[in-house]
């Protein structure tokens, strides 16, 4: 895994990304992100930050949903002695529902906390293609692009992919996706073959 310019691995800002998303606030959540997104700069560090809070984010609507719908009911006007009962089991009711979203949110998070630890790509239902589609991201296929480049530059075959269609190109000493003359990483002028 890439070291980032923090000097550290950016497998482990993913790991702390996702361990915030659980155990910390939406504001620290949010804060980290924005942070490690600005100074960073990398497409897989910025997908897994926004993965994170928008899991945070659904968590929180989740139990901001549930919580109105207990405190509609708990101060609706009903008839005595029909309330005390009803009230009891929508309180139990609420309190299972808020204590599975967070074992919910714990086993995703846990998850993709292991497997964004390895570098690897953590793809979650639904979070992952919403996040796609709203940022307009490849960093997936970026990264396996990536990936098969330094796998082809170790078994001699030319590193540089060019993208015929949208004139996209892959440097041969950084590996980040170009569509200019030279790399906007490290300045490598672009290889014609």
């Amino acid at each position: 895994m890439k070291t980032g310019k923090l000097g550290l691995k950016l497998s482990f800002f993913a790991v702390i990304i996702y361990l915030t998303c659980f155990f910390g606030s939406f504001e620290a959540l949010l804060i980290l992100c924005g942070f490690l997104i600005l100074v960073e700069k990398d497409d897989w560090l910025s997908i897994h930050a926004f993965q994170a809070l928008l899991l945070k984010s659904i968590y929180c609507l989740a139990c901001a949903i549930t919580n109105n719908i207990y405190s509609w009911i708990n101060n609706y006007p009903l008839a005595d002695s029909f309330t005390s009962t009803f009230l009891k089991d929508a309180s139990h009711i609420h309190d299972t529902l808020i204590f599975i979203f967070g074992i919910l949110l714990l086993i995703i998070i846990m998850i993709a906390a292991l497997e964004a630890g390895k570098g690897v790509n953590v793809n979650i239902p639904f979070v992952s293609s919403t996040i796609k589609k709203m940022m307009n991201f490849k960093a997936f296929e970026v990264r396996t692009s990536q990936n098969t480049q330094k796998t082809e530059s170790l078994n001699g075959t030319t590193p540089d992919v060019k993208n015929q269609e949208n004139n996209e190109w892959y440097c041969s000493q950084c590996g980040s996706r170009n569509t200019t003359e030279f790399c906007v990483k490290c300045g490598t002028k672009k290889r014609n073959h």
